[in-house]
């Protein structure tokens, strides 16, 4: 689950990284009548195998979770027939619908997808469905059965299967969205279940669940995943904030050192630490970035370059992190970040040539190094 934003921020500067996820609340459609229906929505997108879901039976490899609905009778004052969904909006008149990937996978980047639906009517076993029937009327049990007390409670949890995926692994850092589709995707929905007409016990007719008059319909998702919005598939909803900084602090005074000192192939002076303090009201989660480091005076390689503060004479030197080299203009890696302010790493200079050194100009030589953040996950945004 990776996402990608590029803005520069110098290595002596702040950088920010906000983090967002959303705390899962669960959403009541109405408590009154004959039952009671719950909804929850999942806001961690991640995609997984569908066999983590038991879903592989709908023919898509790889899902991701929409959401949970609970349904529980509260009382038997009549007959009930069976269950399905009304759906308004965006349910494709039984097409699938079509997901942009930010990444290249198996050759494409556009990719089909459809709800899946896993039933289980109390303790028997779990049946599984696509969901989108052309008409938008989609059974989740048989219109025929009569409800009974052993079928209860009733729970449908709902998926995004997404086709030519082969597996989870392939659509790690992918960022995914609806393809033109309008207003909230997937559309809204209603539960519907059927009793007889008192009067003709060969008529039936609808009833929304729990009530048929104050049931609201229910969005599948109430954050859009369409295209151009800020959120994605394969990732955590943005709501909570949680900030880490990024801070070089000077063990050197004025970060001076003796060129001497970095001579050699394994000498190396250690001039700061960097230290990235991550915070905010989630205390949870391991998280990542991207470091890249620029030199300041124009190397077109992967060294640095101390320049002279008044001729044009240059030094060439290497820069480590945490004891790993840094190439210029190179990607670092800094995973594992903990909440807290003890992520730290040893900033180092070294591996100067002496035939670099001798016969330059004496005095002070100086570079500015210039460094870009980049998230590692999708639940990651660097401003």
């Amino acid at each position: 689950m990776r996402q990608n934003r590029r803005r520069g921020r110098d290595v002596l500067a702040l950088g920010l990284i906000l983090l967002h996820c959303v705390l899962i609340s669960l959403t009541a459609l109405d408590m009154s009548g004959q039952f009671d229906v719950t909804y929850q929505e999942h806001f961690d997108t991640t995609i997984q195998n569908a066999s983590d879901f038991q879903i592989q039976a709908a023919g898509y490899p790889v899902a991701s979770r929409v959401g949970t609905l609970h349904v529980t009778r509260t009382g038997t004052d009549y007959e009930m027939y069976g269950l399905r969904l009304a759906r308004s909006g965006h349910w494709g008149n039984g097409n699938e619908y079509t997901l942009d990937s930010s990444k290249m996978i198996n050759y494409q980047n556009k990719f089909g997808a459809q709800i899946v639906a896993k039933i289980t009517c109390g303790n028997q076993s779990p049946q599984v469905r696509v969901i989108n029937w052309n008409s938008g009327q989609d059974p989740l049990v048989d219109l025929g059965h009569r409800l009974e007390p052993s079928d209860f409670p009733i729970t449908v949890n709902f998926y995004l299967g997404i086709r030519n995926i082969h597996n989870a692994q392939q659509a790690q850092g992918a960022r995914l969205q609806f393809q033109g589709v309008g207003g909230h995707n997937l559309g809204d929905f209603r539960l519907v279940s059927r009793r007889k007409n008192p009067n003709n016990s060969w008529e039936y007719f609808d009833e929304f669940l729990p009530s048929t008059a104050s049931t609201p319909a229910q969005p599948f998702y109430t954050i859009n995943y369409n295209m151009k919005s800020e959120y994605y598939i394969n990732g955590i909803a943005i709501d909570e904030q949680v900030i880490a900084s990024l801070s070089i602090e000077e063990i050197l005074p004025g970060g001076q050192f003796d060129l001497m000192d970095g001579i050699g192939t394994n000498n190396t002076v250690q001039i700061g630490q960097a230290r990235i303090t991550v915070s905010g009201s989630n205390s949870g989660g391991s998280y990542g970035v991207y470091l890249k480091f620029l030199d300041g005076n124009g190397s077109t390689d992967s060294s640095f370059l101390l320049n002279h503060e008044v001729a044009d004479s240059y030094i060439p030197f290497s820069l480590f992190l945490g004891g790993h080299h840094v190439g210029n203009n190179e990607n670092i890696e800094w995973g594992n970040l903990q909440f807290g302010d003890q992520n730290i790493k040893a900033l180092e200079v070294g591996s100067i040539v002496l035939a670099d050194v001798e016969n330059k100009v004496s005095g002070l030589y100086r570079d500015t190094i210039t460094v870009h953040i980049t998230p590692m996950d999708t639940n990651l945004s660097v401003q």
